[in-house]
């Protein structure tokens, strides 16, 4: 609790009321916490049977051109294209 009422407004405390934690409220949040896990364990195993999934540029694949600045050497300063 906030014992200056100024602070608790400048800061936006709320004030909650203490609820006394019994063995049902303790189960139940163990319960969720359980079937939370359940479905993120069955749902990072559901995606099996899909294509492998690929990243980036594969063996053989050209590059587009770009452009970007180069920071070092006798370039320093100018903006290139490397590909």
């Amino acid at each position: 609790m906030v014992k200056n009422p100024e602070l608790r407004v400048f800061l936006y405390i709320p004030e909650f009321e203490e609820v006394p934690t019994t063995m049902k409220t303790k189960w139940l949040a163990g319960l969720s916490l359980t079937v939370i896990a359940t479905l993120g364990a069955s749902s990072a195993l559901a995606g099996g049977g899909e294509d492998k999934f690929q990243s980036g540029l594969q063996p053989g694949d050209s590059t587009s051109a770009f452009q970007c600045r180069d920071i070092t050497g006798p370039n320093k300063g100018k903006s290139l294209c490397y590909v």
